[in-house]
């Protein structure tokens, strides 16, 4: 990965995943317990094993309790006094998560499908950060492939941005995630990866030093979706 101080915020209030799909995330603290003051916000940072750190949500029906989102920008300033890029992955849709986030952000990104259905949630977005005066960097066409209904000239047209990325659909994908492996690490070579991490470099406006990789058998485990199992059924 690029050695870049990176910090990944799960904003997914209702339906966390960021977490679980690095293999952890079970076992720490969370932007939840920090929204809510249960925790302090370094208890609720985690290494991901992948040179950069995350804040993973709580899946947890009861962690929605007393979160106060006032707390969210304030949460994203201390991080970024500490990391050079600070990235919130929100959910779809217009929930008062998102506006919070997008309000809290110097810029944001929109990730879409080529369906009808994350188009025009992609275009609700859009408008949303216009109104808090987020800038919005362009569209990343995600899972690309022989059924998309609607092509990158006319994305763009439409939204009215650069598609700064098209990352293709890949079945193996989902595999990894099973697991608690990142793709774009153990599978680097393949197109999907490559993809991903042009964005990374178009992003960061160069082309940083990459790091060392890691076998992912070196830090994870084939328990996944053992952890994921024995936690929803302690809710």
């Amino acid at each position: 990965m690029f050695n870049i101080k990176t910090m990944v915020v799960d904003a997914n209030l209702d339906c966390p995943d960021v977490g679980i799909c690095l293999g952890n995330g079970l076992n720490y603290s969370s932007l939840h317990n920090v929204l809510a003051g249960r925790d302090k916000l370094s208890n609720a940072v985690f290494d991901s094993g992948y040179n950069f750190d995350i804040i993973p949500g709580d899946i947890s029906f009861s962690a929605l309790k007393d979160i106060d989102l006032e707390n969210l920008e304030d949460i994203l300033t201390k991080l970024t006094e500490k990391y050079n890029v600070v990235l919130v992955d929100t959910p779809p849709g217009i929930g008062d998560a998102v506006i919070r986030s997008l309000d809290a952000c110097e810029s944001m990104l929109v990730v879409i499908s080529p369906v009808m259905s994350s188009i025009v949630g992609g275009l609700k977005i859009r408008s949303i950060g216009k109104r808090l005066n987020t800038q919005c960097i362009g569209v990343v066409l995600n899972m690309t492939g022989d059924g998309g209904i609607i092509s990158k000239e006319n994305i763009e047209k439409t939204f009215g941005l650069p598609v700064i990325g098209e990352v293709e659909y890949n079945t193996e994908v989902n595999s990894y995630l099973t697991e608690g492996d990142l793709f774009v690490v153990t599978n680097s070579a393949s197109n999907t990866s490559r993809a991903i991490k042009k964005i990374a470099v178009d992003l960061v406006g160069y082309e940083p030093e990459e790091t060392e990789e890691v076998e992912s058998s070196e830090i994870k485990d084939n328990s996944q979706i053992k952890k994921i199992i024995k936690a929803l059924k302690n809710l």
